[in-house]
């Protein structure tokens, strides 16, 4: 069986690891050769090859190549942030599901390089490991805001770095959580369930509020928590027809999120229902009153005036 052939049918890493023996520009002409392979969906390295450019350019072209590839262990490796880059570049399109780097140096570089593929919209991640990886305040903030409109990491492992841990849990409590209005509450991240940045247990509190698997029930949870007196004036504008009427085809919905508040997280809200509808009333109270009151007050006052 030829070099080819063996890449084509490869189950197991071991089976491509001579590829790493070569010179880059052999092996990767070995591996466009091959074609795709679908069968290997680990990549796991047991001893180090990062160390230089080339080796992580081979990872990417390996990448290129299995694209049934879930997971990628690359365990102490020295992995620096300049040879990540091409791993990057390799996982992109991918549907990789873990990225483990324990134990390496990508440092701030490697950190903004991965900042930019959590936030593409196709990034399967569910797991990503970096502790240990001499990363600063820059790096650890980027990945944090990269997450703002993530829907697919559950599980991400900062610890052992050497940042401010204060900094990093108010960027973590402020993607996770953004309590400044309800829209940026509801906008917030409700997939990332474990989060650990220096010691496991005193960080998982910003990240145990994601807990429960439907982010539809959690975005409720957080609203409900943070926010007890839900200000429905940005919904009037939307009770409002072009020509200038005000309408209540708003209120419904806002009773059914309520309900579903209720079914959902077993909250007791019909205080809350009630200063909704309250503040509907506030702000148009001539729709409240019944159409025979107001036909009884015309017909009065047409009486006085003949």
């Amino acid at each position: 069986m030829d070099a080819s052939q063996a890449i084509r049918t490869a189950v197991d890493y071991a089976e491509i690891s001579f590829l790493f023996d070569l010179p880059l520009n052999e092996a990767q002409e070995i591996l466009n050769s091959a074609g795709e392979n679908t069968t290997l969906t680990k990549l796991s390295r047991s001893y180090p090859i990062a160390t230089n450019i080339d080796g992580a350019h081979l990872i990417a072209s390996i990448l290129r190549r299995f694209k049934n590839i879930k997971t990628i262990h690359l365990y102490s490796q020295s992995l620096t942030g300049d040879a990540l880059l091409p791993i990057v570049d390799g996982i992109r399109g991918h549907r990789l599901e873990g990225l483990f780097l324990s134990a390496n140096s990508i440092g701030d570089v490697g950190c903004l390089a991965l900042a930019t593929l959590l936030e593409d919209p196709i990034c399967n991640l569910h797991t990503l490991e970096l502790q240990g990886n001499d990363i600063g305040n820059e790096g650890a903030i980027a990945i944090a805001n990269s997450l703002v409109n993530n829907t697919k990491l559950k599980r991400l492992r900062l610890n052992n770095n050497p940042f401010n841990q204060s900094m990093v849990e108010n960027a973590f409590s402020k993607v996770i959580c953004n309590t400044s209005n309800v829209n940026n509450t509801y906008n917030s991240n409700h997939t990332l369930e474990n989060l650990y940045i220096q010691r496991p247990h005193s960080t998982y509190h910003l990240s145990e509020t994601n807990m429960g698997g439907n982010t539809s029930h959690v975005a409720i949870r957080k609203i409900l928590r943070h926010h007890p007196n839900i200000d429905m004036k940005p919904l009037f504008g939307l009770a409002t027809s072009v020509e200038g009427e005000q309408n209540l085809k708003v209120l419904p919905y806002v009773l059914a999120w309520f309900d579903r508040a209720k079914e959902t997280v077993g909250y007791n809200v019909e205080r809350r229902k009630l200063r909704a509808i309250y503040q509907f009333a506030q702000a148009m109270p001539l729709l409240f009153i019944p159409n025979s009151r107001i036909h009884g007050r015309r017909s009065k006052r047409k009486r006085a005036g003949s």
